[in-house]
């Protein structure tokens, strides 16, 4: 049985840059890609080179000091505040030795999270698990575009607030 699928890039450019990866996901059901080399492309120019005003970009790690796991948010006029492109599902590992991090939208677990432009009193919820108690770092890798910003990390346990514009590491445990 053959299927066919179309694959959607909305306003993106059916181009994938070198040395990128792309997600593939079905409904249901299991499912085949295959590329050939005659899908390949070289280009000249460079159109996929992101103005850089473009997005505002939240880069965040947890980190027990050895397993590491990562969340972005990522903030364009075009995306919005529920689940849409701008969005990638986290897919959670089952190693219990990596701490996790993701954000929801519309009920869906995100390691990408793209939203709408940011609104300066806006909390976004930033949830964390582990399987395995200890001590871990929670850092701010990235924050671009975020110029006259203070961006804050609430501690919703300890009831703690921590300036990671100024501090970007913040250390805590978890059982």
């Amino acid at each position: 049985t053959t299927e066919i699928y179309t694959l959607s890039l909305h306003d993106a450019l059916p181009i994938f840059p070198s040395m990128q990866a792309y997600w593939v996901s079905t409904v249901s059901g299991a499912g085949m890609l295959r590329t050939t080399n005659a899908m390949r492309s070289h280009q000249s120019l460079n159109p996929l080179k992101a103005d850089a005003f473009t997005n505002k970009i939240v880069r965040l790690s947890i980190s027990n000091g050895i397993n590491s796991d990562e969340q972005i948010l990522i903030f364009n006029q075009k995306a919005n505040n529920g689940f849409d492109v701008f969005d990638s599902p986290k897919l959670f590992t089952t190693d219990i030795t990596i701490p996790q991090i993701y954000t929801i939208a519309d009920k869906n677990k995100l390691v990408i999270n793209g939203m709408t432009a940011l609104d300066s009193n806006k909390d976004i919820p930033l949830y964390f698990t582990t399987k395995k108690a200890g001590s871990f770092i929670f850092s701010l890798n990235e924050s671009t575009g975020f110029d006259g910003y203070t961006l804050y990390l609430n501690d919703l346990q300890l009831h703690k607030s921590l300036d990671l514009s100024a501090n970007k590491l913040y250390t805590f445990n978890s059982d």
